[in-house]
């Protein structure tokens, strides 16, 4: 099963993305709601700079997982990387890593290039590296539990199937 390509993407609509005024983010939830924050959004004890989201897409390395349904994390990261113009051009924490904005929230994406299950040690390094709370961290990636091209947006979830290594 083929997924269409990146280039086949619209432009995202920007207001998905945006934070408001500061000490307020938006956050996944229920209701989708934005809700004030002290910690994050204004940065307490960072001088108060906004720290930025980090969108991650798991998938696997290699060509012989492009285009699977598996590495629709990976296409997520390509489209959101086109549509926003932002170059996915350094390696970083054995991730490909790109960095801009959505209108005024800064972002960084990544596709790590660990196999999926293996993620977590890439992902943990940019958090940790980055002081990136988790409240701003979306990962991206494929779900047996649901029917394919059904999108799901959660604040907390399960494996969806990956199971880790046995």
């Amino acid at each position: 099963m083929r997924l269409p390509s990146a280039a086949s993407a619209s432009r995202l609509p920007s207001s998905l993305f945006l934070q408001p005024r500061a000490r307020t983010r938006c956050v996944p939830s229920s209701s989708l709601a934005c809700r004030a924050s002290s910690s994050s959004a204004a940065g307490a004890g960072d001088g108060g700079s906004r720290k930025p989201w980090l969108f991650v897409g798991l998938g696997n390395p290699g060509k012989v997982y492009q285009g699977t349904r598996h590495n629709v994390g990976f296409e997520m990261i390509d489209v959101i990387a086109e549509a926003e113009g932002i170059s996915l051009s350094s390696m970083q924490f054995k991730a490909m890593v790109g960095k801009g904005r959505i209108g005024d929230a800064s972002i960084m994406l990544a596709k790590p290039q660990t196999f999926m299950n293996a993620s977590g040690e890439s992902v943990g390094q940019l958090v940790s590296y980055f002081k990136i709370p988790l409240s701003q961290v979306v990962v991206m990636y494929d779900d047996l539990d649901l029917p394919f091209a059904k999108l799901r947006l959660l604040p907390k979830g399960g494996h969806g199937g990956h199971n880790g290594r046995t």
